[in-house]
């Protein structure tokens, strides 16, 4: 199902009919008990709670924020998103249906959603790939990286155009941009305006070669884009570069079953200014357990129909099944939803 904030009739259409059969059972007044898919960029932004939504886009607040989810009014409702908190003390894991106590929008996921990756990755052919990983490998071995940190993309501002970083105050703080959602959360362009000239920092506004931005760069830039993004899903498939998720407030692809912090850095926002500090907090030997954990996960990103077939359809049904309140059918160990995972996807 297709919806969102640039395309919702599809999406509350779909709804409204749905919303029909709402309420008929004691236990699903608001839809509990009712699925969507939602496939869109956007994800199930500006859809009403009560239902279940699998979705690429895991914001937890409104479109709205996006940019300014430092605001209190983003940040609380955050947290009665991640928490599924309502003022219907009855019904401790249901939101409000249309908008919250405040006249909010409602967030774009909570903790009821569930994040799904995409079926495309624009991950490169296999030969390329493997040789990028060769690439990785090398420098890992040798402990020299050409880049402590790399990314290759578009670089969007108020108007979603290529941003040069000028100016001191963060392009979605800039006058003239107010009420939309900001590209990117504003990250990419902060990266861009505090690092694209700085040395060991490959940090392009445009296309590069996928040898250079995955193989050479110790950690590469997952953003969001204009909704959820695909580089984390392309750094996790090629396990060359170990992704650096920055997506304030944003929820990832099975992050209920997976233990991202094992094969990916997760920083704020409020890190830009001494990323260089971070990053180089990892030392080598964590660095090297990250880039095996991706090949250990990465078939729960990829679906078996994919060019790179993996388990991601198996982590879906667990993950409705944890929503159902059924025990959960993976094993301990290297086991996950019945597939025994191989060293990796891609070999």
């Amino acid at each position: 199902m297709r919806g969102g904030p640039r395309e919702p009739d599809a999406g509350k259409a779909g709804l409204s009919i749905a919303s029909e059969h709402f309420g008929q059972g004691a236990e699903a007044p608001r839809g509990e008990d009712h699925v969507y898919f939602f496939v869109g960029d956007k994800g199930a932004c500006g859809m009403p709670r009560g239902p279940i939504y699998i979705t690429h886009w895991g914001m937890t607040n409104s479109w709205r924020c996006m940019g300014r989810q430092e605001d209190s009014d983003c940040e609380r409702q955050h947290e009665d998103a991640i928490s599924c908190r309502t003022t219907d003390t009855n019904r401790s894991n249901v939101l409000d249906l249309s908008t919250s106590e405040r006249g909010e929008p409602n967030p774009c996921a909570d903790c009821r959603s569930i994040i799904a990756p995409p079926f495309g990755t624009t991950a490169p052919d296999r030969e390329i790939l493997l040789a990028i990983r060769e690439r990785a490998d090398a420098n890992e071995r040798h402990g020299s990286w050409p880049y402590e940190l790399t990314f290759a993309g578009g670089v969007g501002g108020p108007s979603n155009t290529n941003y040069v970083a000028a100016a001191d105050t963060p392009p979605c703080r800039q006058s003239g941009f107010v009420d939309a959602g900001c590209y990117s959360q504003g990250v990419r362009q902060e990266v861009f305006r505090l690092w694209a000239n700085r040395s060991r920092f490959r940090i392009r506004p445009n296309r590069d070669d996928d040898i250079t931005t995955f193989g050479d760069g110790r950690f590469c830039l997952a953003p969001s884009g204009d909704g959820f993004g695909l580089r984390l899903y392309k750094a996790i498939l090629i396990a060359g570069c170990v992704p650096l998720i920055i997506q304030p407030q944003v929820r990832q692809a099975f992050d209920d079953l997976l233990p991202y912090e094992d094969f990916s850095l997760r920083l704020s926002f409020d890190d830009l200014p001494v990323l260089e500090e971070k990053l180089a907090a990892i030392s080598p030997a964590r660095h090297a357990r990250m880039r095996q954990a991706m090949l250990k996960h990465q078939r729960a990103f990829t679906y078996p129909q994919s060019e790179y077939p993996g388990d991601a359809y198996a982590y879906l049904v667990e993950s409705l099944r944890q929503r159902a309140g059924l025990p959960l059918k993976m094993e301990s160990g290297d086991v996950r939803g019945g597939y025994r995972v191989v060293s990796s996807t891609v070999h």
